[in-house]
């Protein structure tokens, strides 16, 4: 039989309430990075199997087509920008089993901007743009009017004197250097950036793929810059 006296639960004190929460806002601070590291180091991985792809069906082409490189230069002006890229290669390509799914890196693709990779661009409709830069097939950047080529895009499979470098394909990503549009800044802590002016901060990195047919994941400090309307950067040998 009960004596009369209540039995009570005991609760959490203030105190307590307090340090819980704080334990569990310690915890997320310490997860949320690992986690949007994880996420980005899924974005590279991505990134370097679509490249890949990309660069397996660039050689293919070459090695049904006397060693040549798809065509690169754009259609529609008179000087080449390796920004865009040549629309009816792009088709070309695409029958040779590339696709929208890898026209892009993964920084742009997942973005909320769309500009309408591997579509014609209105007012230049033999021209679109990947998110991706390709170097190859190109026309040559020079240094000036009077001196030789500063970049030489390679434009056959096979021996390299010539080539500036072997980067085939690099992530979409330009500094404007003033010019009156934005700079293209992806893999910026796993996400694409829009700059008015620099590049501040810059990317991590950007996935490069090679003409030997290998990708991989390069810091941006060991990519080198060549200016065309915009500059933009590949992989030395």
């Amino acid at each position: 039989m009960r004596d009369g006296r209540h039995d009570f639960i005991r609760g959490f004190t203030l105190v307590e309430l307090l340090i819980t929460v704080g334990i569990i806002a310690v915890l997320i601070a310490i997860l949320l990075p690992a986690l949007s590291r994880a996420r980005e180091m899924a974005k590279r991985v991505e990134d370097l199997s679509n490249l890949r792809q990309l660069t397996s069906i660039s050689i293919m082409y070459a090695g049904e087509n006397r060693g040549a490189l798809p065509v690169g230069r754009r259609v529609t002006w008179v000087f080449d920008d390796y920004v865009w890229f040549n629309g009816n290669t792009w088709q070309i390509l695409r029958q040779w089993g590339a696709s929208k799914p890898i026209a892009a890196c993964t920084s742009i693709r997942d973005s909320d901007v769309y500009f309408g990779y591997g579509d014609p661009i209105s007012g230049s409709p033999g021209d679109t743009y990947l998110g991706w830069i390709y170097w190859g097939g190109r026309e040559d950047i020079p240094d000036d009017t009077t001196h030789p080529a500063q970049y030489v895009s390679p434009k056959k499979i096979g021996p390299v004197d010539r080539n500036s470098s072997q980067t085939l394909w690099t992530c979409l990503c330009f500094d404007s250097v003033g010019q009156p549009w934005y700079s293209f800044v992806p893999h910026v802590k796993g996400a694409l950036e829009l700059y008015n002016t620099g590049m501040t901060p810059p990317p991590q990195g950007l996935a490069v793929s090679r003409l030997d047919g290998s990708a991989s994941w390069v810091p941006f400090g060991a990519l080198v810059p060549i200016r065309q309307a915009d500059e933009i950067y590949y992989q030395p040998d």
